[in-house]
């Protein structure tokens, strides 16, 4: 009543709350434009040490492919380089270093005792000695490349960093090493004219936060108080000091601070920084603005409230609409972002399987193809010839070759089935020692033939699982240890308790692997000591299979493993509650239908073995027993016990056989026998469903 009595009152009140209003609206807007300009400029920042970790690393593969060209050369092609006189030597290593890009200082040759011999930018070659750099040693110790920096070189007294690979003589023999120096200065030419701001700071550093180049023009001589100081200290007066992260973004002591990682060089991270007040000099602008614009509109609500109240209140309708529609946008165009991102990072990914799968696959086929030609063509010279002497031998050759390629291609199918269809475990309990002698009955001449000795500790130990893919497991990382085991060392399976679950062992006395190579063996087409991508070395998929099988089956696999010193693989399994016996396996009602056995090898029982475990009933005999069989079971026989059968029953023969014409429905399977290619041919010959 007292309002409506002294409507001035009333006109105050209004534009109070009006001004009240206003400022809440501006102090809202001035906060959410202070976050936008944070925002962008960590975006900005981010994008630009991405920007500059990419180009530095494709500026750093250049010279790494460069040095690699000339070590391989030097290694293969011009073994007798030690023996040049220093002119050839300077001639040669000129000519390479002309075909550089500008980031490359020097390109240099050291012999096996780490003395300077030949280098691109000095004639005479200096004296100097570089065994005592890490580099140098780490390539001695047979390390195929090695970086180092940032250093001050013996030959410029300048500070660079440095690319190596190691030569090898005859034998791979340790010869010396290729090495590359790189000029910092070549960041400045790029980086400096794209920086973001004048008070803006970009560097490249190594795994120990020490400074390799900058983007401000520095001095690159050992008095540059930059080069070589730790990131944090050098920059703004030390205020990052212990506060760069190795990799992301984070705002510390008035910094913006971006780390991302050099593609290709572990050791290598780009950082950028930025004061934070660099950022907000338009929010001040912009807050010197709409602060002066709302005390003009305050008080032009204060003195005419009473005439304008009602338009006062469809701006405020008007304002809250404009400011939902923007947040609206804005939220809608970060989605849009996001997936947008997702769907690059998923086409980029499908593209980089895709043309490692390609070029792995392509690379590693043709070797056994080509050498299957070979042989083709000299065993037919030879029987034109009538030299039938050398026909096993080529036989042979061929049978290795096309035991390779059909190995490969196992590989590669494998991973393509496990990719598309997953993994279908067959969970059930079974005895470890059977599972192991079917494993050594399978490697046991392989071994021998490589000269190794493999060892079965078979507990009496049941565990819960599926016997075929835990085999396959086991059977990939033996397969893994022979190829990579001295002849003469040793391979041990195990099996121990581990509480309630059983810890299964393959340990071997081979190579050992790196620990920086033990985050990528897992990997596809990964090889740590098959560079070269020879036939013998398999695709590289075997580690590969065993983690996708082992996350199928809950499986947990770690490594154990030291350089000289051999490797352990380990897989935790659950141990089984009940124990059934084999016997009970067998009687049981089959569901996948009748396997008949006909003669008395060691394949041929652990083929039985497994057979039993996949729920097929089994009986044996000799080749008249297959006469009282139904036409719809399966015949397993040794080569040397090939009976006579209803051309419309399945017949798989183990072992080699002779030239003698087969029945139609007749599958040969060499030893040792594959699980899964045995599986395989079991569901193909099956009259019913498929095997569980």
């Amino acid at each position: 009543m007292l309002l409506k009595r002294k409507p001035e009152k009333l006109a105050l009140l209004l534009a109070l709350l009006g001004t009240l209003t206003v400022l809440v609206i501006f102090l809202t807007d001035l906060m959410l434009s202070y976050q936008r300009d944070i925002d962008s400029g960590e975006t900005r920042l981010k994008q630009f040490s991405v920007m500059m970790a990419e180009h530095t690393a494709r500026a750093f593969e250049a010279v790494d492919v460069l040095v690699k060209e000339v070590a391989t050369d030097l290694s293969v092609n011009r073994s007798d380089w030690p023996d040049w006189e220093a002119v050839r030597g300077w001639e040669y290593i000129a000519q390479r270093h002309s075909r550089a890009m500008p980031q490359l200082r020097d390109l240099a040759v050291f012999d096996g005792q780490g003395n300077q011999r030949f280098i691109s930018s000095y004639f005479p070659t200096p004296q100097i000695n570089v065994n005592d750099r890490p580099y140098f040693s780490a390539l001695a110790k047979g390390a195929p490349w090695a970086t180092y920096g940032p250093y001050v070189g013996r030959n410029s007294d300048r500070y660079t960093y440095g690319i190596a690979h190691r030569l090898t003589g005859p034998g791979n023999a340790f010869a010396g090493a290729a090495f590359a120096a790189i000029e910092p200065a070549y960041m400045q030419d790029f980086c400096w004219a794209n920086r973001l701001a004048d008070d803006f700071d970009a560097v490249l550093t190594n795994a120990k936060g020490e400074i390799v180049a900058s983007c401000r023009p520095t001095d690159l001589s050992t008095h540059s108080g930059i080069l070589g100081r730790q990131a944090g200290v050098a920059l703004f007066g030390g205020r990052a000091a212990g506060m760069i992260p190795e990799t992301g973004i984070v705002e510390v002591n008035g910094l913006l601070i971006s780390t991302s990682p050099v593609p290709g060089f572990s050791d290598l991270r780009m950082v950028a920084m930025m004061p934070t007040d660099s950022l907000l000099a338009n929010w001040r602008n912009r807050l010197f603005e709409i602060g002066t614009l709302g005390l003009m509109l305050s008080a032009l609500l204060f003195f005419g409230a009473v005439l304008v109240r009602r338009q006062v209140r469809d701006l405020r309708t008007m304002a809250e609409a404009l400011a939902d529609s923007r947040d609206l946008l804005e939220e809608r165009i970060d989605q849009a972002t996001a997936a947008l991102a997702a769907e690059k990072d998923t086409a980029e990914r499908a593209n980089a399987a895709k043309s490692r799968f390609l070029a792995a696959a392509s690379h590693d086929l043709r070797q056994p193809l080509h050498a299957l030609s070979l042989f083709t063509t000299d065993l037919l010279r030879q029987a034109a010839a009538g030299k039938l002497r050398e026909v096993p031998r080529i036989a042979e050759q061929i049978a290795a070759s096309t035991q390779t390629l059909g190995d490969m291609l196992n590989a590669l199918l494998d991973i393509s089935r496990l990719d598309i269809d997953g993994v279908r475990a067959n969970l059930q309990p079974f005895p470890l020692s059977a599972l192991f002698q079917r494993l050594h009955d399978a490697f046991f001449r392989q071994a021998e033939a490589h000269q190794l000795r493999l060892r079965f500790h078979a507990p009496r130990y049941f565990v819960y699982s599926d016997p075929q893919l835990l085999e396959r497991m086991l059977g990939n990382l033996i397969s893994n240890a022979l190829r990579y085991t001295p002849a003469g060392g040793t391979i041990v399976v195990g099996a121990r308790l581990q509480g309630d679950r059983l810890r299964i062992e393959v340990r071997d006395s081979g190579i050992g692997i790196a620990r920086e190579h033990r985050a990528a063996i897992f990997a596809e087409f990964y090889q740590v000591a098959n560079v070269a991508r020879e036939q013998d070395g398999g695709l590289g998929l075997g580690l590969s299979i065993v983690q996708r099988l082992a996350k199928g089956l809950g499986i947990e696999v770690s490594l154990a493993s030291q350089i000289g010193n051999g490797t352990t693989f380990s897989l935790l399994v659950e141990r089984a509650a009940v124990q059934p016996t084999a016997s009970a396996r067998n009687n049981r009602e089959s569901s996948n239908g009748h396997v008949h056995f006909v003669g008395e090898s060691g394949e041929l029982a652990a083929c039985r073995e497994l057979i039993i475990s996949w729920n097929y009933s089994t009986s044996s005999g000799d080749q008249q027993s297959v006469e009282r069989l139904r036409s719809d079971t399966i015949v397993i026989c040794d080569a040397a016990w090939i009976p006579d059968l209803d051309p419309d029953m399945a017949l798989i023969v183990i072992g080699p056989v002779s030239t003698e014409p087969l029945p139609p429905n007749a599958h040969i399977m060499a030893p040792p026998v594959r699980p899964a290619r045995l599986r395989a041919l079991l569901r193909a010959s099956a009259p019913r469903g498929p095997i569980a």
